[in-house]
């Protein structure tokens, strides 16, 4: 399924969004949408509470995006229906290089995250790299599972926040 809108991201910045393949954590009240976005060629999630219009057509997203003055949608807190612990952050790295992976694993271990070497249902980030193989993707989209790459990820680990674009 396409999802094509106009969103708001933390910094205040708007844009147009088509994320290809993509999937709610919750049908009927969304927290995060994730697929794989068409401009930036790779996975990403947008939180749903900063979506400000979805479109049929990215042409149609296009020219109402313009200059407007977007307001953020106010959506109803709803419990999740994500699988992972709430005891624990678990984390998966695939396709590193052996080093690369050896050096997140212990950035994530320094920071109290469990790290998994497969897709689980307790799995809350997948850190993706250039050899990333497609079933673990499909199978954390799936999930709702967070899919971040590298510089995301160490990103999320200096500063707490996960940036949308690097």
């Amino acid at each position: 399924m396409d999802f094509i809108c106009t969103y708001v991201n933390s910094s205040g910045v708007g844009s147009v969004q088509h994320l290809t393949n993509a999937k709610f954590d919750d049908e009927d009240h969304p927290h995060y949408v994730q697929g794989f976005c068409v401009q930036a060629n790779h996975p990403k999630t947008l939180r749903y509470d900063r979506v400000v219009q979805v479109f049929d057509s990215f042409d149609d997203a296009k020219s109402t995006f313009g200059d407007e003055n977007y307001k953020l949608p106010q959506y109803d807190k709803s419990s999740s229906n994500r699988y992972s612990s709430p005891e624990t952050m678990d984390v998966c790295f695939t396709g590193f290089v052996k080093a690369d992976k050896e050096f997140l694993t212990q950035l994530a271990e320094n920071n109290n995250m469990f790290v998994r070497t497969s897709v689980t249902k307790n799995l809350d980030i997948l850190c993706y790299g250039y050899n990333a193989g497609p079933t673990k993707l499909a199978k954390a989209l799936e999930q709702g599972v967070f899919i971040l790459n590298k510089e995301q990820f160490e990103e999320m680990i200096q500063t707490g926040e996960v940036p949308e674009q690097l």
